[in-house]
């Protein structure tokens, strides 16, 4: 048989708790049976009770717990001023920059690969030698990506 001797009051004093506390903690016991007199195994089981009920609903949805979101809010708002000092310092950008950049960048590559067989055609048709025609070709080419690479828009590293 269980030791009913705990008091509220006694358990109060034992677990450093006020006695509303413990009293709260220890509603869900049905106190009929021993008084206002408790075992360890209904505290405890009480007390595993309690806080299973105060993470969730009796339904089993979660229960909206003040200190868990501002602790949520709080690391939200540290992020945003971690972000907010990258952009500060340069080490990030936003996407939609980077998209717009890039495709600047690949539309005047596009742009500059086509325009080479108009250019070099005229030039192409009076060479015989094949070795001229790919020197032409390749000159064409690189002037084509040296022009690309200055590109203001592009950082690079200097590193």
């Amino acid at each position: 048989m269980a030791d009913f001797g705990l008091t509220a009051t006694k358990l109060a004093e034992v677990l450093g708790y006020n006695r509303e506390t413990v009293r709260k903690r220890l509603a869900l016991i049905n106190k009929t049976e021993h008084g206002a007199k408790y075992s360890w195994r209904e505290v405890v089981d009480a007390y595993v009770e309690f806080e299973r009920r105060s993470i969730t609903g009796l339904d089993g949805s979660k229960v909206y717990d003040s200190d868990h979101e501002k602790a949520r809010k709080d690391a939200a708002i540290a992020d945003r001023y971690e972000l907010d000092l990258k952009v500060r310092r340069g080490e990030l950008v936003e996407a939609e920059d980077v998209k717009q950049t890039w495709s600047s960048f690949i539309l005047r590559c596009k742009a500059r690969l086509l325009g080479i067989s108009t250019k070099l055609a005229p030039l192409l048709v009076a060479e015989e030698s094949p070795k001229a025609v790919k020197a032409l070709i390749d000159e064409e080419i690189n002037d084509c990506l040296g022009e690309l690479s200055k590109d203001e828009n592009i950082k690079r590293d200097t590193d």
